[in-house]
């Protein structure tokens, strides 16, 4: 018995021993690396990709107001989270492969081997370093023979082609994936699916619903399935097709989703009904059942939108504004959606030309509408451009008011003043009234439930009126008390306080006297109640009125500019120049009225019109710059030599750059003499304008500005003339800035050359040391596979620099900087520490240290790698 345990030991040994070997086509060398490979390092790497891939999705937040992602992979900020784990996959498949590939006489007899660069390809992918991912997939598929393997390298060599945005080359993958009778049944639906987001990323919306509905019917997993069908249904409704989507959103609402799709389901169910072969009325029903839902009651707001789309599909305009305004007063914590509603009725008053309306919608819309929005810059140009069109057209009906009062007696214009704060009296408590209404309707029409409110909860529904707030009777008795008491106080801080305009009260009034507080013998009175206020406005002398004339001159002429430019009203854009003609026959700058008249005529192909005034300019101000511009339209620029203004541009500006200025400004006067008209004219103008900042010579500085304003608008070199100008301010006082701005352009924009990370801390207020540490754990665990090297020296007397070098280019050098901080990895060391840090060039760091120009290189930084 012993010697058969014995003998079991040795040959048990001998078989390890053997296993062992790589170059031994044999039974259990084959087994010992095929096991270890699958069961051990692979497996973990499975893993950590499985982990990084759950991360991902669970951190991906869908946006129901656009498509939905078909896969969610992660962004930028996401990815930077689950690098450890990408980290992990690739060496552990680099690991399998180093040490248990088994080729022997050129073939491979580890059959995991391709799994390993299989997984090693997706690891690339995920982290988004497509190029690499590419690179490996191919290889799996120009090496292996396993038709399984090389279908699903095929695959994801087409996922990757997409996302480098190679669609030929991603297309014809595909095709060939397509068209494979024998592809694995695990690959069907990724296939399809993956097919159909190309051609979704391409706009092709009717072939990615065809892909992808075939797709949902081929997948196992439920959760996909129906994300697949929601994404289907909003496929459809983009090509208009109203009574499919709203099927297919029936569709996905009978699979039983979770709450969040279930509801953007349903809505879209509603808002895709087919009002001409199918019965509105049944998605009014669908909507109010919604709304009466207890778990939907911080969603009504949405709900109330969906109802106006309704409404506007049914063309009953009335009912959508209505349920738009429900939508806004509902409203509990959704701002997007409150800054929609208000977005919807600021467009609809601007398409009725009612502006002042419109302004009002969307600077409301300004306030909730998040600033990644797609219409936020348009939101906040209309704000803007509105803003100034209402206060213009504000300030020409006060001015003609106040033109009229002067024409009065002392005793009638005090009468038309008292008639004026009469009705601004009037309209506050109206605003009162109807933000009381408001309250109310908030308080007790938001979510009754069969008359007992939601879940007994008081305020909501009948719940509780014998609470203060919630009951009418005792609001409205409380609200007259405190009138009587106060008077109509504006809802804000300290409003008690009387820091404002003061009067004593009248001593006949002994009422006063018995309100409490009010017993101090003092009112506050508002400005816009107090006749002072009008009186002190009023032009009674010809200056304060050659005042009010070029304020209305100045408002008529600013508001035709915004007519024409921003709101593309050109109607209303010629009659606000006209009006201002017609009251000012002897306008001191016709010319400039008569130029934009000329212009929006040409707009409006009115040829007689802008003919007209094309030739009053001509015929009455033949020399001035909008004559200029009149007989220089739509020629072309000189025929000059553009090589040689190229070369006579490049020496003054090397000129420049070496800091000698006074022969750079002589080169630059005589190439902008030489070349004016040509291309490279506003570049010599702006570099004269340099060149003086360099000598100091600020008046001159500021007149070429100027100049390259006026000679070449619209041009990038009078963008950048503008931002130092606007940098100078009133009192000059930009020689610092123009400095900077100086600096930051002898900094070489060469972003391919290899980059460091720089950290600058006050010398002695942190350990360098510390930081290098704190550093070197971070690229270990995020960078493991790049040579990054750490090390600090001083700056000055005043910084410690802690810099990492060996980042390959400006990609990886922000891919670097972007992760330390979503991670935070220095956030401990550097909580109390004025610090600066940014990513560099290593030629451009030669520069900077020898200058120890901190606020220059920041400027080109933050313009360059931000």
């Amino acid at each position: 018995m012993k010697l058969l345990r014995y003998s079991t030991f040795i040959i048990a040994a001998l078989l390890i021993l053997g296993a062992c070997s790589r170059t031994k086509d044999i039974f259990t060398a084959r087994t010992y690396h095929r096991m270890v490979s699958k069961y051990n390092i692979l497996f973990n790497g499975e893993q950590a990709l499985l982990k990084a891939r759950n991360q991902l999705k669970k951190q991906h937040v869908d946006d129901y107001d656009d498509f939905l992602s078909i896969y969610r992979e992660g962004t930028e900020e996401t990815i930077s989270g689950v690098k450890p784990d990408l980290e992990k996959c690739l060496e552990k498949g680099s690991k399998t492969i180093q040490n248990h590939t088994m080729l022997i006489d050129g073939k491979q007899k580890n059959t995991y081997i391709d799994d390993a660069y299989l997984l090693m390809g997706k690891a690339h992918y995920f982290k988004q370093d497509y190029p690499a991912a590419l690179e490996t997939f191919n290889y799996v598929i120009q090496k292996f023979r396993d038709a399984e393997i090389r279908a699903e390298a095929e695959l994801w060599a087409a996922k990757t082609e997409t996302g480098m945005e190679n669609f030929i080359p991603a297309k014809a993958r595909f095709e060939k994936l397509y068209s494979n009778t024998s592809l694995a049944r695990h690959l069907n639906a990724d296939v399809f699916a993956s097919f159909a987001h190309l051609e979704f990323v391409q706009g092709h919306y009717e072939e990615a619903y065809q892909l992808l509905i075939q797709a949902a019917e081929k997948t196992d997993d439920k959760e996909q399935e129906v994300r697949w069908l929601y994404i289907c249904g909003q496929l459809l409704a983009e090509q208009g097709l109203d009574y499919e989507a709203s099927q297919m959103f029936d569709r996905v609402i009978r699979k039983g989703p979770p709450y969040e799709l279930l509801f953007n389901a349903q809505l879209n169910q509603a808002r895709n009904y087919d009002t001409e072969l199918m019965d509105p009325s049944k998605a009014y029903e669908d909507l109010e059942k919604m709304l009466r839902d207890e778990k939907n009651y911080d969603n009504r707001d949405q709900i109330y939108y969906v109802m106006a789309e309704v409404a506007q599909k049914l063309g009953e305009e009335l009912d959508r504004d209505d349920y738009l305004n429900k939508s806004i007063r509902v409203s509990t914590q959704n701002d997007k959606q409150k800054g929609l509603s208000y977005l919807w009725l600021a467009e609809i008053r601007f398409d009725d030309k009612e502006y002042e309306k419109s302004q009002a919608y969307y600077d409301s819309c300004y306030q909730f509408l998040p600033k990644n929005h797609p219409k936020y810059a348009q939101v906040a140009m209309f704000k803007k451009s509105l803003g100034r069109l209402v206060a213009n057209l504000q300030t020409i009906a006060l001015q003609d008011s106040l033109q009229s009062l002067a024409a009065l007696s002392d005793a009638d214009q005090l009468e038309a003043i008292n008639e004026i704060i009469d009705r601004v009296k009037e309209a506050d408590e109206e605003a009162l009234r109807a933000k009381e209404r408001e309250m109310d309707q908030l308080a007790f029409n938001s979510g009754t439930n069969n008359g007992g409110g939601i879940g007994g909860l008081a305020g909501v529904g009948n719940a509780n009126q014998s609470f203060y707030f919630y009951n009418p009777s005792i609001r409205s008795s409380g609200v007259s008390s405190f009138v009587a008491k106060w008077g109509n106080r504006k809802l804000e801080d300290n409003w008690r306080r009387k820091d404002k305009s003061v009067i004593l009260e009248d001593p006949t009034n002994t009422e006063a006297g018995a309100n409490g507080d009010g017993a101090t013998g003092e009112k506050e009175l508002d400005p816009r109640y107090d006749p002072q206020t009008y009186l002190a406005q009023i032009p009674n002398d010809s200056a304060a009125m050659d005042t009010s004339h070029s304020l209305i001159q100045l408002a008529l002429l600013d508001n035709a500019i915004l007519y024409k430019e921003d709101i593309k009203d050109l109607i209303a854009a010629s009659e606000s120049v006209l009006e201002l003609l017609q009251r000012y026959p002897n306008y001191q700058d016709r010319a400039r009225a008569w130029y934009l008249l000329y212009r929006i005529y040409l707009l409006m192909e009115d040829e007689a019109n802008s003919t007209k005034y094309k030739n009053l300019i001509l015929s009455t101000y033949p020399k001035s710059e909008y004559a200029y511009l009149i007989l220089n339209e739509g020629k072309d620029v000189k025929d000059v030599d553009e090589s040689e203004a190229k070369r006579a541009y490049a020496a003054a500006y090397q000129d420049y750059e070496s800091k000698r200025y006074r022969q750079a400004l002589s080169a630059a006067k005589t190439g902008f003499e030489a070349y004016e008209d040509s291309r490279y004219g506003a570049r010599f103008l702006l570099l004269t304008a340099y060149c003086e900042a360099g000598l100091r010579k600020m008046e001159e500085l500021r007149t070429n500005l100027e100049e390259v304003l006026k000679r070449f608008p619209r041009t990038p070199e009078s963008a950048e003339a503008q931002k130092i100008l606007s940098a100078m301010g009133q009192d000059a006082k930009a020689e610092g800035d123009d400095k900077s701005a100086k600096n930051a352009a002898t900094y070489r924009s060469d972003f391919s050359s290899q980059h460091r990370y720089v950290l600058l801390v006050p010398n002695g207020k942190v350990s360098a040391n510390q930081v290098q540490i704190s550093l070197s754990d971070f690229n270990s665990k995020y960078f493991p596979n790049n040579r990054l090297l750490v090390k600090s020296i001083l700056m000055g007397t005043e910084w410690q620099v802690v810099m990492v070098s060996g980042l390959a280019n400006q990609k990886q050098a922000q891919e670097y900087y972007r992760t330390l901080n979503s991670e935070k990895a220095l956030e401990k060391l550097l909580i109390s520490v004025d610090f600066k840090q940014f990513v560099i060039s290593n030629a451009n760091f030669t520069d900077f240290y020898k200058n120890q120009d901190i606020k220059g290189y920041q400027a080109f930084f933050d313009e360059n790698y931000k």
